[in-house]
């Protein structure tokens, strides 16, 4: 008798686990069907336009949304995830640049709607099948969507133009009740384009430049803004502006690695034909740094010299002598595009230009080299380090 009771346990056990099953799969359809009803709902009268941040530019989009591509999530913390392919058309039919998810949330009975965007062109739902989506709900829920009451993104201030050729390109979208009235109003930053002003016109250039803090943003746009005045700039417009088969793209991250240890920057390739360029958020942080604009420069500087020796070198940068290239060739060209950039004196300059290139201290004779070809010890190097990463010198941000 004990043993049928077992059985009959087990039996039900396992009924009840097919029921639960199918529940769970059917589960899904039923939960996209509700969002997407409630979305239809909720958005019937909206307008979404692409503005510029300091243009009057503004052009209408159509929005179309692949239902029949919806996925079902369920977070962590029992949120509800359905995230939906999404394409923006202009009126002429072209497709705004990059990719969209439209993420809708229920949470205790309560939908709310989100954009996440991917400047890289391409389904991001369907190139990446393990979608790290509750990442990206935290990222977009927590501020990338704002309403006309907070009026600007935080982690983009577009009341502060950097350059008259440089623009910051927002998602807007704009609700209306049944009688025309405004309810509500969102803008997603998307990207920033800028124009370089080569032989007096403007040639659009493939660049992403996603660099978020004001300091890192504006030492890029005085590297953009020497052009045909500085060798590094002028390579920079070479490779990278319109109808270079190359792209570049600049961003934030923290904790940055490299062999295990802590870095300020480094440049990877993460597509064909494009480089991507990376910043530590947080490795000049605390009371220790006092960055400058002219040490940023630097950084920036040394990373795009990186960018063309994976390019035009490739071997060199494959067996790990990036470094000693940048050392023979390019110190020089540094050095005139902080002097011409930022009025630095040429001493100064040239220290803070070897500063990235520290790992070469420990080589024999090394320090011997720099002193007889630049004329500055380590110790020199050093303290143009100490100066305008830590110190007062240089412009602050």
């Amino acid at each position: 008798m004990s043993n049928q009771l077992k059985n009959y346990t087990f039996i039900i056990a396992f009924v009840l686990l097919i029921i639960s099953c199918t529940k769970d799969q059917t589960s899904p359809t039923n939960s996209i069907e509700t969002a997407k009803n409630w979305y239809l709902e909720s958005n019937h009268k909206s307008v979404t336009r692409l503005s510029s941040s300091n243009t009057q530019s503004v052009k209408k989009l159509e929005q179309l949304i692949s239902w029949d591509l919806a996925k079902h999530y369920v977070l962590s913390d029992k949120t509800e995830i359905v995230v939906v392919p999404s394409t923006f058309k202009f009126n002429d039919g072209k497709n705004l640049d990059g990719s969209f998810l439209l993420l809708i949330s229920k949470l205790n009975g309560v939908y709310k709607q989100y954009l996440a965007y991917n400047h890289q062109n391409g389904d991001m739902l369907i190139s990446n099948p393990h979608l790290d989506v509750e990442a990206i709900y935290k990222n977009v829920s927590v501020g990338t969507n704002v309403n006309r009451s907070m009026m600007r993104d935080p982690n983009k201030n577009r009341t502060m133009v950097l350059d008259d050729t440089c623009i910051d390109w927002y998602l807007t979208e704009t609700y209306y009740d049944e009688y025309g009235n405004e309810t509500s109003y969102y803008e997603h930053f998307l990207h920033t384009t800028c124009e370089s002003m080569i032989d007096g016109g403007g040639v659009s250039r493939e660049v992403t430049n996603d660099l978020t803090d004001i300091c890192k943003k504006r030492a890029l746009a005085k590297i953009e803004g020497l052009g045909m005045n500085s060798y590094i700039s002028s390579l920079y417009d070479k490779f990278f502006v319109g109808g270079s088969p190359y792209n570049i793209e600049f961003q934030e991250a923290n904790d940055l690695t490299v062999n295990n240890n802590p870095a300020m920057a480094y440049t990877t390739q993460p597509y064909p034909s494009t480089w991507r360029i990376t910043i530590s958020s947080n490795y000049f942080t605390g009371s220790d740094y006092n960055m400058s604009q002219e040490a940023w420069a630097a950084i920036i500087a040394h990373e795009i010299l990186h960018t063309f020796i994976n390019i035009s070198q490739p071997e060199v940068q494959a067996n790990g002598y990036s470094h000693a290239f940048i050392f023979k060739n390019y110190i020089d060209s540094t050095r005139d595009l902080l002097v011409t950039a930022f009025n630095m004196n040429q001493s100064t300059a040239t220290a803070l230009a070897l500063n990235g290139l520290k790992d070469m201290w420990g080589l024999g004779g090394f320090e011997s080299l720099q002193q007889n070809i630049y004329g500055k010890s380590n110790a020199q190097v050093q303290a143009a380090y100490d100066l305008y990463f830590k110190g007062t010198g240089g412009i602050k941000c």
